[in-house]
């Protein structure tokens, strides 16, 4: 009779389990604007931040990963149980005879760790410590989401110039599956000085990460 009346309270937790959303880990972009001055303005975080709002929502669990070499990213996503890892950078080239390019990033291919068998930012904790649609609704860390887009914004108005193109490229590894990941890359010209020229192309990375993450 116990057995019986046990049942059905087991059937909601297996329905639940089968419909979880993916674990998004995003690693910490290698992102800098104004290469090629004196004091270049390292906007990792303020982009991953960026990138995260456009991301959040019901759908999918974003988690954040502080390792910064291979072999870490790799052991710190086996911990938190995530389904894809997300690496990207921007790169900046600024308009100028010959159109050189500034310290452009290696490609992220190269960096790209083979994540074994495999959650939202944390340890950067959860990235409910970064997005407002997932936070603990602090004062500190409303406070601090809004220090990095204020970093974000501040930088591109002093950084980015009519005529400099921005480039980001992302790969979405999904773990316990080597070999298989999405690369892709996006770029596009600032119209004017101070234009906000990374929000537009952060989410077309949004866009197509979540494509491939709730693929069914």
């Amino acid at each position: 009779m116990i057995a019986l009346l046990l049942m059905p309270l087991a059937l909601p937790a297996v329905s639940m389990a089968a419909h979880a959303p993916p674990i998004v880990c995003i690693a910490l972009p290698k992102a800098q604007l104004g290469q090629g001055n004196n004091s270049p303005v390292d906007v990792s975080e303020p982009v991953r931040t960026m990138l995260g709002e456009y991301m959040a929502g019901p759908s999918v669990q974003l988690s954040r990963l502080d390792a910064r070499i291979a072999i870490q990213i790799e052991a710190e996503a086996v911990e938190k149980g995530c389904n894809y890892v997300l690496q990207m950078s921007l790169v900046q080239t600024k308009k100028a005879a010959g159109g050189g390019l500034f310290r452009k990033l290696a490609p992220l291919a190269s960096a790209l760790p083979m994540l074994g068998a495999a959650s939202g930012m944390g340890g950067m904790g959860s990235m409910g410590g970064m997005i407002a649609a997932q936070a603990v609704s602090t004062a500190a860390t409303q406070g601090a989401q809004q220090d990095y887009m204020a970093a974000m914004s501040g930088a591109q108005q002093s950084n980015v110039k009519s005529g400099d193109t921005l480039t980001v490229e992302y790969v979405l590894a999904k773990t316990g599956s080597p070999g298989d990941s999405k690369t892709d890359t996006f770029a596009a010209k600032a119209k004017q000085d101070g234009e906000d020229v990374v929000g537009p192309l952060l989410e077309k990375v949004a866009t197509s990460v979540l494509t491939v993450a709730l693929a069914k």
